[in-house]
C-alpha cells in the first residue's frame, strides 16, 4: 500500500502544479500583468503533467521491484521537480522585485 500512497502523493503534487499554473495565468490576465507570467504558468502546467507521468512510471518500476524481490529504485523526478521549483521561484522573485 505504501507504493500506491507514494504514487498518489506524486499525483497530488502534479495536480497542485497544474492548478498553480492555471491560477497564475488567470491572475496575470485579470490584472494585466506581464506575459512572462504566462510563460511561467505554462511551464508549471507542463511540469505538472511530467510529474504525473513520472508518478505512474515510478509506481510501475517500484511495483515490479517489489514483486520480483529486487532493490527499490530511487525516485527519478525528485531532483528535476526540486530544480524546476527553484527556477520558478527565482524567476517569480525577480519579477516581483523588478515590478516595484
Amino acid at each position: 500500500m505504501a507504493n500506491e500512497r507514494t504514487a498518489l502523493a506524486w499525483t497530488r503534487t502534479s495536480l497542485a502544479l497544474v492548478a498553480t499554473g492555471i491560477g497564475l495565468a488567470s491572475l496575470a490576465r485579470l490584472a494585466g500583468l506581464s506575459r512572462l507570467l504566462d510563460l511561467v504558468s505554462a511551464a508549471l502546467c507542463v511540469l505538472g503533467g511530467a510529474v504525473a507521468v513520472s508518478a505512474v512510471l515510478g509506481w510501475r518500476r517500484t511495483e515490479t521491484a517489489l514483486r520480483t524481490g529486487r532493490p527499490l529504485p530511487a525516485p527519478v523526478a525528485l531532483p528535476w521537480l526540486s530544480g524546476a521549483i527553484v527556477v520558478a521561484a527565482v524567476v517569480l522573485a525577480g519579477y516581483i522585485v523588478t515590478q516595484r
